[in-house]
């Protein structure tokens, strides 16, 4: 695993840095912080740096620990989607019913065990969806709603510092802010607000990742590799072609398989997302606004990939 023998080269290189930069370094930072009672432990014992080096990148029972970690972060995910239902002033059995559809869901669960970013990505997203909703709901004061928009803006930076796509959901941030604002006030109110949210994604994301600066030529050359490879490369059985007929491919694989395995079940779930942006756009216009474009943004982006493998589309 990439992240586990970034944490050995680290360690024996005597530097909290990971020296490689295909994902940004949130997911590794949490695999390090795993790998410090092991390393103690064994400091304790006697051990010698190459040797605790070489456990870190052999064990088992360390894999299994970075495992559960990641795990446990991503289920969070869980959590926030039944916040997201209960604050939007709906009952306890409908917010448990939009946590399930979630935490039930057959290719979540069985990405969440992978020493990968991905679900990872999506729980620190699905806490920017709670900030996202509740600084579009009107019954708060604008002040209030304002504070859950920069909510929204860490929680984006964290999920930047996890995986490269969350930088998608930027706009929707920018879209928020627009209809926060209050033309009577001029604009500087709006520039402040854009200036604070941009601030907050990429501060946070230099705090997962220093690396980005510290190691900034290791960093650009394993960016542009990545994108190169998304982009123009391909991945073997995994490429397709851009535009429409990705976004196509993407839209069968939530319609037939993201939901259930079972091909006759998902599609009857599948059915009740458009209804959903229905029934929303019908309560409250601008956040169906605000939620259309976190979709169709990421959806672009994914558009402009040739590569579609499917853990990178579960936001």
């Amino acid at each position: 695993c990439n992240h586990i023998n970034a944490v050995a080269d680290a360690f024996s290189k005597r530097t909290v840095l990971p020296d490689w930069y295909t994902y940004p370094s949130l997911a590794y930072s949490l695999a390090y912080l795993t790998a410090v009672p092991y390393i103690v432990q064994h400091k304790i014992a006697g051990a010698d740096i190459p040797a605790i080096s070489q456990f870190i990148s052999d064990s088992k029972q360390f894999k299994l620990s970075v495992r559960a970690v990641l795990l446990f972060v991503s289920c969070l995910s869980v959590f926030w989607i039944y916040a997201v239902v209960r604050l939007r002033h709906r009952g306890h059995w409908e917010a448990l019913l939009a946590a399930c559809l979630l935490g039930l869901s057959w290719e979540v669960a069985y990405h969440s065990r992978w020493i990968a970013p991905d679900v990872l990505m999506m729980q620190f997203l699905a806490l920017a969806l709670l900030g996202l909703v509740q600084s579009c709901e009107w019954t708060l004061p604008r002040g209030k709603r304002r504070h859950w928009l920069l909510f929204a803006a860490a929680a984006i930076g964290l999920a930047c510092g996890t995986k490269y796509n969350a930088i998608a959901f930027v706009p929707s941030l920018l879209i928020a802010a627009w209809f926060l604002w209050d033309p009577r006030e001029g604009w500087r109110p709006l520039a402040t607000l854009v200036l604070q949210i941009c601030f907050l994604v990429g501060g946070v994301f230099l705090l997962t990742t220093p690396g980005a600066v510290f190691e900034y030529d290791r960093f650009y050359t394993d960016l542009a590799r990545q994108v190169t490879h998304y982009g123009e490369l391909g991945h073997g059985g995994s490429t397709v072609d851009l535009g429409w007929s990705h976004v196509w491919q993407i839209l069968v694989y939530f319609a037939t398989q993201a939901f259930s395995p079972y091909h006759w079940l998902a599609p009857f779930f599948f059915a009740f997302c458009p209804y959903g942006f229905y029934c929303i756009f019908r309560e409250n216009d601008r956040l169906a606004v605000v939620l259309t474009s976190v979709l169709a943004f990421y959806l672009l982006m994914m558009a402009l990939q040739v590569v579609l493998i499917v853990r990178n589309d579960l936001p």
